[in-house]
């Protein structure tokens, strides 16, 4: 007796084997399948991209982009001069309009008056004029206003300074001869190297911190470096260094050149100091080891306690700009406990993103941003990698209390550049 094999009842997928495999007819019409509807998706393809295809514009022009400008403003101002600088003798009357008649709100922001330009620049111009001409307080505020629209007038870095000095100055803080003394201090040293000089009140970053008072506290007013910096970049598109140098502070020592002593790769691989914690003097995280100078993007300086942001130095690369950005990011603009505002962020990101740490350059506080420190003895000059020492580069007062007591350490370190 012959018995036919049973085929098995457990349902696929159950623990069961199938007895009997699919018919040949099954798998020939699944593969005719997929090549039909492969064979259809090419045909669309083709018909999408080709010229008879769908009306679809695909030339450059339907992808432009506006022209470049500045932040807050439609139009550009350029100029000649490697020096932009605002008009100093426009302070006293700048303090007698008050910062509230320098800007405008539009719903929740703040805005320059900037925002009500017309866009055709013609237009604007006459406008100004007309201005100008009815009353002497417009023409204050327009040139203001139009301070964030200069730019360099240069083609490519061969007619661009290498390096250009950046300072946002608080115009409520010093007297009217104590601005000149500090933008001078610029202006004589980028004159001697050929750099540019960049500066911009403090208050003229009101709107991008949406707040009038932001300038009078003073972890918070640090902010306006980074606006600063960035519109820096904008106005010397070509430049190969930025070096921001805070208010409080004065360039002592013009016999030496920053790029060659501090931004050639060989002089600053000399300086830096790996493996160095980025909180000093023990945090956990710290600068790379193996970071080539020529890499570096950012070059920091610490004081005893923390990173310091009163003088530091950004190469003009797609890279530094990235870091710029984040560091201007609202999220940490508007974190209320970061203790030190622009200082903790930038701890914070460099600590998060090991990438960025990468391109980090920690150099002696002395190289660039040397402390004003009246009771440091002479003979401590070899051991004290901070404190300002005859010579050093620049001195900082960035600690000093009170407006009259920042005067009078600024008048201080004058009257030593001023001795033969």
């Amino acid at each position: 007796m012959r018995f036919r094999a049973k085929t098995s009842m457990v349902p696929p997928g159950e623990g069961g084997l199938l007895s009997t495999p699919p018919s040949r007819s099954v798998r020939s019409k699944s593969w005719y399948s997929k090549r039909i509807l492969l064979v259809a998706v090419v045909l669309f393809v083709f018909w999408f991209f080709k010229p008879t295809g769908p009306s679809i514009q695909w030339s450059a022009s339907s992808h432009q982009y506006p022209a470049a400008h500045p932040q807050g403003a439609h139009e550009i101002i350029k100029t000649s001069l490697r020096f932009i600088y605002p008009a100093i003798e426009d302070v006293p009357a700048l303090q007698g309009l008050g910062i509230y008649t320098l800007f405008s709100r539009v719903g929740a922001d703040l805005v320059s008056l900037n925002h009500f330009d017309e866009k055709d620049p013609v237009e604007q111009k006459t406008k100004e004029e007309t201005q100008n001409a009815a009353l002497p307080d417009n023409k204050i505020k327009n040139d203001f206003k139009n301070r964030r629209k200069y730019v360099y007038d240069s083609t490519s870095s061969s007619n661009s300074p290498r390096v250009v000095i950046v300072s946002a100055i608080n115009y409520e803080k010093y007297k009217l001869q104590s601005l000149v003394n500090l933008i001078q201090n610029r202006v004589d040293y980028a004159i001697k190297y050929d750099y540019g000089v960049y500066v911009r009140w403090t208050q003229e970053f009101v709107a991008e911190m949406n707040d009038y008072e932001f300038y009078t506290d003073q972890e918070k007013s640090k902010w306006a470096r980074l606006f600063c910096l960035r519109a820096a970049m904008f106005a010397f598109p070509h430049a190969e260094w930025f070096w921001f140098l805070d208010e409080d502070s004065l360039i002592m020592n013009r016999d030496v050149d920053i790029a060659e002593y501090l931004l050639n790769p060989a002089s600053l691989d000399g300086a830096m100091m790996r493996s160095h914690p980025l909180i000093p003097p023990t945090g956990i995280i710290k600068s790379y080891e193996s970071t080539k100078a020529e890499d570096v993007e950012l070059v920091l300086t610490q004081s005893r306690q923390k990173i310091e942001t009163g003088s530091f130095v950004l190469k003009n690369t797609l890279i530094a700009k990235g870091i710029l950005d984040t560091w201007l990011d609202k999220l940490f603009l508007q974190y209320n406990n970061f203790p030190f505002g622009p200082d903790s962020a930038i701890t914070h990101i460099l600590q998060w993103h090991p990438y960025f740490l990468s391109k980090l350059a920690l150099v002696p506080a002395r190289m660039i941003s040397s402390l004003h420190n009246p009771l440091v003895p002479e003979e401590e000059r070899e051991t004290d990698p901070i404190s300002y020492f005859s010579g050093d580069l620049v001195a900082q007062w960035i600690e000093c209390n009170s407006p009259d007591s920042c005067e009078s350490i600024l008048a201080n370190y004058v009257s030593l550049l001023q001795e033969p």
